[in-house]
């Protein structure tokens, strides 16, 4: 097994009217995927796997669906990860990762995974559109290492909600949205 290995990993698609029958993913360095990553494309499964990325660093990744007749959706909205080799307080290594890992749009709650280089204090809080805090899912020290991060959406009425995270020296921050 490759320990160099970064799993990509999404919810397949809802529309069964279409057929869908694979996935094109695309990953990059930069936001507007200008300097794109070769990864394996089409896939068929709801996981892909990316060996050997270039150093520390951040990267986006995006998807979309065909279907059986050689349609192909809109790219998703793109997503983030940060990387990093080796360990924690290397010079330009992230202090931390957010990954959104629950369904998109949230019906019962939205789950994110935060991954910390070294023990940190870390803020984690759901805030709705209007700036209200809605849940305060993290407000301690952390270990370092990967941490799922869980909100219960199910009280919640339908619409944006952002997640920020906070640790000392560095903030991120994700929305997401809320059905009913």
């Amino acid at each position: 097994m490759n320990t160099d290995t970064t799993s990509l990993v999404w919810h397949a698609s809802g529309d069964n009217l279409s057929g869908t029958e694979a996935y094109h993913v695309q990953l990059a360095s930069d936001s507007l995927f200008t300097d794109t990553i070769p990864v394996p494309s089409p896939v068929t499964p709801d996981t892909v796997e990316v060996c050997s990325l270039p150093g520390a660093a951040d990267y986006y990744w995006h998807i979309r669906a065909g279907d059986s007749a050689g349609n192909w959706s809109n790219w998703s909205q793109a997503r983030m990860f940060s990387r990093y080799v080796g360990l924690a307080g290397r010079k330009g290594i992230p202090s931390f990762g957010l990954a959104r890992a629950g369904p998109q749009p949230a019906i019962r709650g939205a789950r994110f995974v935060l991954t910390l280089a070294e023990a940190s204090r870390v803020e984690a809080l759901v805030y709705d559109a209007t700036g209200k805090v809605m849940a305060t899912l993290v407000a301690g020290t952390l270990e370092a290492g990967k941490h799922e991060l869980q909100w219960d959406a199910q009280s919640a009425s339908a619409g944006v909600y952002c997640l920020l995270i906070r640790t000392p020296g560095r903030s991120a921050a994700g929305r997401f949205l809320v059905v009913k």
